[in-house]
């Protein structure tokens, strides 16, 4: 949850339902239902692939979601198996933990 409006307005995090370990994900499948007090957000993976790790911290903590968002709010880590349907990769990253061109697409993404 990286926007700061989407932030204000959805409220604490209570709940992070992430799909499990194994879960083979088509583009734009339901990788997580994340319940706030105000709203419940469906994030969509962004390429087809299978989830091979899943944030264990997120049981205990899934208020990392909305305050650390690009540290230890990771939903999971997903191994591509289709990248035809995926939107092109930007030539640059905007991340603050990433500098520079991209050069190579990784073979497991985190979200």
């Amino acid at each position: 949850m990286s926007n700061r409006s989407v932030q204000q307005r959805s409220g604490d995090v209570a709940f992070a339902g992430i799909k499990p370990v194994g879960t083979a994900l088509a583009f734009g499948g339901e990788l997580a239902m994340i319940e706030t007090i105000k709203v419940n957000v469906t994030y969509t993976s962004s390429v087809a692939g299978k989830i091979v790790t899943v944030n264990p911290a997120l049981q205990a903590a899934p208020e990392a979601i909305k305050l650390d968002p690009y540290g230890q709010g990771w939903l999971a880590v997903i191994e591509p198996s289709d990248w035809s349907a995926a939107k092109p990769a930007p030539k640059t990253c905007t991340c603050p933990h990433c500098t520079g061109e991209l050069v190579t697409i990784p073979q497991l993404i985190q979200i």
